[in-house]
């Protein structure tokens, strides 16, 4: 039996920054325990290559219009714990967006890649 793949978005007030990653194991866990904020769980997805997917085209989005949010996976330490492993998934958050709108910001990239294809 395969195992659901989830895709998650965390959010570190402190800093302002945000991850969206892939998960089978539930490792937004470990970002929580670092001070972030759990903005969405996906895990409707059967097979590593939908989430995968969709976790890909969320990180497209994201990178059109945000910076990353550190230069080296040692900076990212101790957000991420795991030796930084991830950091290139972590943005930092537009000046003029709030937290609470990270997610419909990506949804609205995801629409409009989805128009353009």
């Amino acid at each position: 039996m395969t195992k659901k793949q989830t895709v998650y978005a965390v959010h570190w007030p402190e800093i302002n920054v945000f991850k969206v990653g892939i998960s089978e194991r539930k490792r937004w866990r470990t970002f929580v325990n670092r001070g972030a904020n759990v903005l969405a769980i996906m895990d409707d997805f059967d097979d590593y290559i939908g989430a995968s997917d969709f976790e890909a085209a969320c990180h497209f989005a994201a990178e059109s219009v945000c910076r990353p949010a550190f230069t080296s996976a040692r900076e990212a330490v101790s957000y991420l714990g795991n030796h930084g492993g991830g950091y290139m998934e972590c943005y930092r958050v537009p000046g003029d967006l709030m937290p609470s709108e990270i997610l419909r910001f990506l949804d609205s990239q995801l629409a409009v890649l989805h128009a353009q294809a």
